[in-house]
């Protein structure tokens, strides 16, 4: 038994001088699963304290967290998935091109919003089509007020319009979309037809991820994620009308085309941050305006190739700050083995049943 200095402490002998058992025999194993289970497969932190109690285990810690380690009913409701080497960027990612040539796409809502300002209020559902430059983060918002096809054809026909055609257009298909991403699937493949006549006559290529594979579509998600950070704080529990909304959104717009690509310097000779609206006007779209040259003597301007020098510039910057900040991997970033015929695996789902998950080979 334990010596220890507790020997004038008012508890019985067995807590105060408690069974000295070793780290590796059947019973001590037993014994550990036992308080486990008995206590509702208790996590290691607590399951030690009850032991302390009543025994005292060499290298108590690790034998216990062996245990619970080993414990079928935590790892089946704890499952981690097989996380291999993140992959190479893509082409579209890394190459230079004009400004949403290469284009992710999302929905994001819905968000409730009144017709009118009139004593008679009407609510509407409205959701937010959010277009992402796939080389310079640039980021362009439509409203939509309903999930049919000719409201996303809209709002496709209204950002072609405005940006320019784009020749690859990538998002989401399949299980992974939940509200209005399950409806945009609905949109691309109910009314397929309709959606590939318009992309033929437009010359867009459709890209869509694989099924349950969220990751791969990072680049709008965490635009969706942007978006919805500022309309949530600045709407709050106020309903706006839908000029209100779309008003609120352009901003919203403009201020993720305004955010830094890469770290801020704190030195002030440094130039300005380059961000996406440097590709889209040349500066940040919240930036100071500059200055009227319109009384300025024609040969005190600058040149043409002045002008095709600084732009080729901006795209120098890009390669040289933002394009090596995307080289490391964040996350993922060990090799391991991958599945091969015949492993036993369980199988994710999104409703999996309580504490019967689907396992298969």
């Amino acid at each position: 038994r334990v010596g220890g200095r507790l020997c004038h402490a008012d508890l019985p002998p067995n807590v105060s001088h408690p069974c000295i058992l070793p780290k590796k025999h059947p019973v001590v194993d037993l014994l550990i699963d036992h308080v486990h289970v008995k206590h509702l497969h208790a996590g290691a932190q607590l399951t030690l304290s009850l032991l302390s109690q009543q025994v005292w285990i060499l290298s108590a810690r690790s034998v216990v967290r062996s245990r619970i380690f080993r414990c079928l009913t935590c790892f089946k409701n704890r499952p981690k998935n097989n996380a291999p080497l993140m992959g190479d960027l893509p082409k579209a990612r890394i190459t230079p091109s004009r400004a949403f040539l290469s284009t992710g796409m999302d929905y994001g809502g819905p968000f409730s919003l009144k017709v009118h300002n009139l004593r008679s209020v009407r609510i509407i559902k409205a959701y937010i089509c959010i277009f992402v430059c796939m080389v310079t983060k640039a980021v362009h918002i439509e409203v939509v007020t309903d999930l049919s096809t000719e409201a996303f054809l809209g709002s496709l026909t209204r950002f072609v319009s405005r940006r320019g055609l784009c020749t690859d257009l990538y998002s989401d298909c399949g299980t992974n979309f939940v509200g209005a991403k399950n409806a945009l699937h609905k949109i691309l493949t109910a009314d397929q037809r309709k959606v590939q006549d318009f992309a033929a006559d437009r010359s867009i290529r459709f890209h869509f991820n694989p099924p349950a594979a969220p990751h791969q579509g990072g680049i709008w998600e965490s635009a969706i994620k942007s978006a919805k950070h500022h309309l949530k704080r600045v709407m709050g529990l106020h309903i706006l009308t839908l000029s209100q909304f779309m008003t609120l959104t352009s901003q919203v717009e403009a201020m993720l085309n305004s955010r830094p690509l890469t770290a801020l310097s704190s030195d002030p000779s440094d130039l300005l941050p380059l961000t996406p609206g440097h590709f889209l006007i040349g500066s940040p779209l919240v930036s100071v305006p500059e200055e009227n040259l319109l009384d300025v003597p024609t040969n005190r301007l600058s040149h043409w190739q002045l002008v095709q020098a600084l732009h080729q510039r901006i795209w120098k910057r890009w390669q040289r700050e933002y394009l090596q900040t995307r080289q490391q991997r964040l996350k993922w970033s060990t090799p391991s083995r991958n599945l091969q015929p015949g492993d036993l695996v369980l199988v994710h789902q999104d409703t999996p049943a309580l504490l019967a998950p689907c396992t298969g080979h």
